[in-house]
């Protein structure tokens, strides 16, 4: 569930994600580290929301 309160997987199903779960699939990785402020700002929080749907796309 994301911070607003809607299913990660109601996202809408894009190249991005298609292409992750290829990758995965694959055996391949894909990392990135975001580091964020204590505590976290307000221009912070859609990218972890977006993190998210990422992570389950694989």
């Amino acid at each position: 569930m994301c911070r607003r309160g809607r299913p990660i997987s109601a996202a809408p199903d894009d190249e991005w994600r298609a292409n992750g779960r290829e990758h995965s699939a694959e055996g391949k990785r894909i990392e990135h580290v975001r580091l964020l402020d204590s505590p976290t700002t307000e221009e912070q929080m859609p990218l972890l929301d977006s993190g998210l749907g990422n992570v389950e796309a694989g």
